[in-house]
């Protein structure tokens, strides 16, 4: 009986878990500002069943520059963390410009015990409130990832650097 009741509750603990479906793409060693630099266009969103052209016919794109300059247009607000997106989602993009930093963006457990930190971008702009993005990528060029509402519902805007 015990036995039973161990296997239930590793069960009823199983199946209420999630799994990003993102986090292979996530970068987990901090990038060296400098390979962070560059245009990232967007390639992918699966918001609405991942089909583009993106968000609605609108562009979208991050430009991070050197000294931490940066522009955006077109990208998810912050905050947008809960609920599921909706044709009003793509009334709630902004853009603008101002500043960025390499900041930790989130993580989860890894191997040997230790917590497995993901790295990304926070945006300071005075025009808009953007949201947090996290590289993806091994190594350079790096990409950004806008996660729209919980991580587990696969909701996010893919940004791929361009040449």
């Amino acid at each position: 009986m015990k036995r039973l009741c161990v296997c239930l509750t590793a069960a009823a603990l199983c199946g209420g878990c999630q799994y990003d479906p993102f986090v292979a793409r996530l970068t987990a060693q901090r990038p060296r500002a400098e390979d962070a630099v560059g245009r990232n266009k967007l390639t992918e969103q699966t918001v609405t069943d991942g089909g583009l052209p993106a968000l609605n016919g609108k562009a979208s794109a991050v430009i991070l520059l050197a000294g931490g300059k940066s522009t955006a247009s077109n990208v998810p607000a912050a905050p947008y963390e809960t609920g599921l997106p909706d044709a009003g989602f793509f009334r709630t993009l902004v853009s603008g410009s101002g500043t960025w930093r390499i900041d930790e963006a989130g993580g989860g457990p890894g191997g040997s015990g230790q917590k497995l930190i993901f790295w990304g971008v926070s945006f300071q702009s005075p025009a808009a409130d953007i949201k947090e993005a996290t590289f993806t990528g091994d190594k350079p060029p790096y990409g950004l990832l806008f996660t729209i509402g919980d991580p587990d519902g696969g909701h996010a805007t893919i940004c791929e650097r361009q040449p």
